[in-house]
């Protein structure tokens, strides 16, 4: 049976010397694995069709005892080019589309999944990489997938927090909530301390369905460092894994280029 739907390609793995496996983003399908047959033959009618990053349309064979589905047709409706010149930009929608992969189940239906992923690389495609948006984008996947953290109010005394009230407050990653100091004065499970500064960037980039907002956001690298040591626990208890190319695209667009070539001068000239 055939079958049409919008996707964009999340990984492309080898599967013959003419032959790649292509894994989608789907809102109908969820994650679809598809044999793209002859994609690599100089006359193949797939050549240029389909590429990381792409949104495409695409006609395949679905296959009802397998998970891999045969591609028949493959149309490209977006090719986001900026990824071929912009390097760091391409990190993050690397990060981007592997935790799509990694958290997308395959035949099951997941428009808002794949609305996030979309709405992230179209942000990312114009050139806009600030270290934040990685971590609106964690918050926003968390929500989808029905793990987002309870940071508005006290999980046990129910008062909400806010900047004005506490000096400081306790995230516990392993339930995902925060507790006053009173509250937290009362349990022995260890936690991460969240500054109502941090606490204030997390609560308004959970409520925010835009991207956007975190370009127009100033942060420190001390925050910085605060923000992914508070996400990464919490998706490393509630996914099981934090992917290595997490920390790889956080050193990357952190890095200063100027500072960075400076530095590849000096060495050289002390070289010579």
């Amino acid at each position: 049976m055939m079958e049409k739907t919008k996707a964009i390609v999340l990984r492309i793995t080898p599967y013959s010397k003419t032959s790649q496996i292509v894994s989608w983003i789907t809102p109908d399908h969820g994650r679809l694995t598809t044999l793209v047959k002859g994609a690599c033959r100089p006359k193949s009618a797939f050549l240029g069709q389909y590429d990381l990053f792409y949104t495409c349309e695409v006609i395949f064979y679905k296959n009802d005892r397998h998970t891999v589905h045969i591609m028949k047709e493959c149309t490209p409706l977006q090719s986001r080019e900026t990824f071929r010149g912009n390097w760091r930009a391409m990190m993050c929608a690397s990060y981007v589309c592997d935790l799509a992969w990694r958290v997308s189940q395959e035949n099951h239906s997941q428009p808002e999944l794949y609305e996030l992923i979309q709405s992230s690389i179209n942000y990312l495609s114009k050139g806009n990489i600030k270290p934040q948006f990685i971590a609106w984008f964690e918050l926003k996947l968390m929500d989808i997938l029905g793990m987002a953290p309870q940071i508005a109010r006290c999980h046990s005394c129910r008062n909400e927090i806010s900047s004005t009230t506490f000096r400081h407050v306790s995230f516990y990653p392993s339930q995902g909530i925060i507790l006053c100091p009173g509250c937290s004065a009362k349990t022995g499970e260890s936690a991460i301390p969240v500054t109502p500064d941090i606490l204030a960037m997390l609560m308004v980039w959970q409520a925010s369905d835009s991207a956007k907002l975190t370009g127009n956001t100033r942060i420190s690298e001390k925050q910085l460092v605060a923000l992914g040591k508070i996400l990464g626990t919490f998706l490393d208890y509630h996914l099981d894994f934090v992917p290595l190319s997490r920390s790889i695209v956080m050193d990357t667009i952190q890095e200063k280029p100027q500072a960075k070539h400076n530095k590849q001068i000096q060495e050289t000239v002390n070289e010579v």
